[in-house]
């Protein structure tokens, strides 16, 4: 599977972090059981020099999994772990605002068992899905995705229309 990697500078605030890597596992866990997550796990792994972390929940009778990379290098870890932090947070706050449901907020999260029965998430199950030559998603024109929606389309002018003679004062 191609992965992109999108690469911005480390925030400050990130960058020089002092906190621990299990200060920020316990306010994670913290953040999940104020939520009402009914069971919260938080797993570091290491693989050679690389490690990391795994967060599974349970929300409303679903399993929930998150794997993050940590990097080789212990203040990597507090970086990422202070990230994943602000993540957790964000994304339980836009639920509890309403600018999301918990399904929205949490789908790519979700587990399921693949076809070949292994467990994975409903985001890594779709970007392997997209990975395949056979599976393409369908162009839709804003016209149809309207009536898909039941509604009508309403012409729209980005810019006033230009002067009849042809000034472009406005």
């Amino acid at each position: 599977m191609s992965q992109r990697q999108e690469r911005l500078r480390t925030p400050k605030s990130y960058r020089d972090t002092s906190v621990p890597v299990d200060r920020s596992a316990a306010h994670i866990e913290a953040l999940l059981t104020d939520f009402g997550a009914e069971a919260t796990s938080l797993t570091k792994m290491r693989h050679g020099d690389q490690a990391r972390v795994e967060l599974r929940f349970i929300y409303h009778g679903i399993m929930y999994a998150i794997q993050v990379p940590l990097g080789g290098e212990p203040r990597e870890h507090r970086q990422r772990m202070r990230a994943l932090v602000w993540f957790t947070k964000a994304s339980l706050e836009a639920v509890v605002f309403g600018l999301l449901s918990a399904e929205e907020a949490l789908l790519p999260y979700a587990e399921i068992r693949a076809a070949s029965g292994h467990r994975t998430t409903v985001g890594r199950a779709l970007l392997a899905a997209f990975d395949k030559p056979t599976i393409a998603l369908p162009r839709v024109s804003p016209e149809e995705m309207l009536s898909v929606l039941g509604a009508k389309a309403v012409p729209m002018k980005a810019l006033p229309a230009p002067r009849k003679d042809g000034s472009d004062e406005r």
